[in-house]
């Protein structure tokens, strides 16, 4: 409900006007720095200014929808981080307060010439101390399909990982909740 009100475009949205001003004022003096030199720092710094580019946008969403989720993820050779909303993934797995296991509705599509919807779900796991993402085509179903069903998923890796990691390589962005909600993972 609350991404349908904040995507409503049709009139004057006071949400998404409140949302954009909270937005400037969260961010208007902070700053993202990485600190370090070499290869891995120069690479960290292009990632991180491309993100805080996109970040008044970002906030400003997680303000009017209750929140969103980063995902760092490599697309043609490059670190990207996508903002998801926070309804588009589930957390299946935690050990005290910190998230070890959750779910990313990745992409939704349809085949070329076929009313079908296939869902891309991207499987987030801690196992020891590497981090295991998984790729996963499911059909409107639930099925399981192979991830060449759509030809746009042909190449990608169904399995990768990351060793020297104690937590999931994604950031959860919320606003803030109503602590009477007996769920407290997601913002209101």
């Amino acid at each position: 409900t609350f991404v349908q009100r904040y995507e409503d475009a049709t009139g004057e949205n006071i949400t998404a006007v409140i949302a954009g001003r909270l937005s400037s004022l969260t961010l208007g003096e902070s700053t993202l720095a990485v600190e370090g030199n070499g290869q891995r720092a120069e690479l960290l710094t292009g990632v991180a200014n491309a993100l805080w580019r996109k970040m008044p946008g970002i906030v400003a969403q997680s303000w009017g929808k209750g929140g969103k989720v980063l995902v760092p993820m490599v697309t043609s050779g490059e670190i990207v981080v996508t903002a998801v909303d926070q309804s588009r993934v589930a957390v299946s797995a935690r050990r005290g307060e910190r998230i070890t296991a959750a779910t990313v509705l990745a992409v939704t599509t349809g085949r070329e010439g076929s009313p079908r919807r296939y869902y891309r779900l991207m499987d987030y796991r801690l196992e020891g101390d590497k981090q295991v993402i998984r790729q996963r085509v499911v059909s409107e179903s639930g099925m399981p399909v192979p991830m060449d069903t759509v030809s746009q998923w042909a190449g990608i890796d169904e399995e990768i990982s990351i060793s020297g990691t104690d937590r999931l390589l994604m950031a959860w962005i919320r606003c803030p909740r109503d602590n009477r909600a007996q769920e407290s993972d997601y913002g209101v």
